[in-house]
């Protein structure tokens, strides 16, 4: 163990301009982000947040290559050097000029924007996990299978390529953050992946068989790719709901068929209307949520049965199958809030084979709840703790040469929930509302930062001269003359989730026809 700290050192030596980048693009970036507190970073963050992972990796396949493992011309293992030392050595490089700079970049952001470093140490912890499962020892394993630097650029070019086209592919959008992510999902092909790259690394240092460990490493990734890819939704969501936290209920959560409903105030928003389909919505009653909770509902698993037929659907709104089933679509919706439906879109021929008889219909669903905490008051122009949103401000803004906005917004080492409520309320009474996150601000460079410690949620009220609030699509628009003597409340909410399995009997299509 003793040649751990020569190898270091001469690593260090041979390397010392290349660190120094990193450093210094870590500091640069360290430095943009103490200074921010909206949601959209500025251009010279978004890039480094690109940049410096590909410098990172860059550096780390330096190191591994200093003493290569692929050939038999290398001359390290002429020495009387276990391989043991060997990946400790480079283990020990790989902390000291990344990982730990990394934890005081970070401790040093949180210091900046009024945080107590050590009271988060959980959270920094999950930031070194991240780094060092997406990033480190995917890099470690791919520089162990190559000759040179050139084949591990254009193979990490590959790989990443590949998982952006998988991940677009799979979600049919970019990112946003009021879209779910299925993070049992990434999570899976993450741990996939992790045993894949160790598989890998421990072939290469301890038998340097090149094959095996370029074998081992293409099925981890086809295999985390297939399982990406094929898993299920309704596993996939039963995992995540069953690690997330659980709604608070005073009695077991149940649907049943609504004795009064209204009909569906736009049927068509919901995906469900087609002109060569029939949809049906059946009211539903939701029992069991608190009535301060917000809640959605999505479908999970759908089966409507009539005596010994069994008719099965596509659980998500817009699906696609091939060929087109007869029922194509299955959905729990809210619409409108606080009413739920269940919607069915069947080919005419089934409608015709169904509508005079009773069917039951069985299936599950999956309720994300937010459930409301004690409300904190943010004067405009100050900056004040709230619990479990970290720090809110409020500021005056200016969006456009010609239009003001109030800007409301939250940062916090934890993660911040979509859908937290903010009130405008105005000395008259009068009151608007919006959500931590619904707006975003475009921009032609990259926006997102996984690096940054903080996670962080705006919210706009656009201010107007005049009094525009009973116009129609103008609930975001507020006077200026409302901001004297306001009121703006940041109500937390605590985010849960719920799986219900539901049972509706008896049940006749055709007085459930949309028209």
């Amino acid at each position: 163990m003793k040649l751990i700290w020569p190898i270091l050192r001469k690593d260090a030596r041979r390397l010392w301009r290349e660190i120094i980048v990193t450093l210094a693009i870590l500091a640069v970036l360290t430095w943009v982000d103490s200074w921010r507190s909206d949601f959209t970073p500025g251009s010279i963050e978004g890039w480094l947040n690109l940049l410096l992972p590909f410098a990172w990796a860059y550096l780390i396949a330096l190191v591994v290559l200093e003493d290569p493992l692929v050939g038999d011309r290398q001359f390290w293992v002429t020495l009387p050097c276990r391989w043991q030392v060997l990946l400790a050595a480079k283990a020990c490089f790989v902390l000291a000029f990344i990982h730990i700079p990394y934890l005081i970049s970070c401790m040093v952001i949180l210091t900046a924007r009024g945080f107590a470093p050590f009271s988060f140490a959980p959270q920094l912890l999950e930031r070194q996990l991240l780094l060092l499962l997406c990033l480190t020892l995917p890099a470690i394993a791919l520089a162990t299978v190559v000759r040179n630097v050139t084949q591990f650029l254009l193979g990490g070019l590959l790989l990443s390529i590949a998982a952006i086209l998988l991940v677009f592919g799979m979600s049919g959008h970019w990112w946003a953050p009021w879209m779910p992510a299925d993070e049992a999902r990434y999570r899976f092909a993450l741990f996939v992946l992790t045993l894949g790259a160790l598989g890998v690394i421990l072939t290469q240092y301890a038998r340097r068989a090149v094959l095996p460990a370029r074998a081992a490493g293409t099925a981890a990734i086809l295999f985390a790719t297939m399982a990406f890819a094929w898993l299920p939704r309704p596993v996939i969501a039963r995992v995540q709901c069953g690690l997330a936290p659980r709604a608070s209920i005073t009695k077991p959560l149940s649907l049943r068929v609504a004795s009064e409903h209204t009909e569906p105030l736009n049927a068509t928003r919901a995906g469900m209307v087609s002109q060569t389909k029939v949809t049906i919505a059946i009211p539903l009653g939701l029992d069991g949520v608190p009535e301060s909770a917000r809640v959605s509902l999505r479908q999970l698993s759908f089966r409507m049965d009539e005596t010994d037929e069994r008719h099965d659907a596509t659980t998500q709104p817009f699906g696609l199958s091939w060929p087109e089933p007869r029922l194509r679509i299955a959905a729990v919706i809210q619409e409108p809030p606080g009413q739920s439906w269940q919607f069915l879109s069947l080919a005419p021929a089934l409608y015709d084979q169904l509508k005079g008889s009773a069917v039951t219909i069985r299936g599950t669903i999956i309720m994300n709840s937010l459930n409301p905490k004690a409300p904190v008051e943010v004067p405009i122009g100050s900056r004040v703790p709230a619990p479990t949103l970290g720090f809110c401000a409020s500021s005056v803004v200016e969006i456009r040469p010609d239009r003001q906005a109030l800007k409301v917004g939250c940062e916090s080492p934890t993660e911040i929930p979509y859908g937290v409520q903010v009130t405008l309320t105005a000395a008259n009474g009068v009151s608007w509302k919006e959500r931590l996150g619904n707006a975003m601000t475009g921009s032609p460079y990259p926006q997102i930062t996984w690096l940054s410690p903080l996670n962080r949620r705006d919210a706009f009220f656009h201010l107007t001269a005049e009094d525009v609030s009973g116009r129609a699509g103008s609930r975001w628009l507020a006077p200026v003359s409302a901001l004297k003597g306001s009121r703006i409340v940041v109500t937390p909410v605590h985010s849960a989730c719920d799986l219900i399995s539901y049972e509706l009997t008896g049940i006749r299509l055709a007085d459930y026809l949309v028209r």
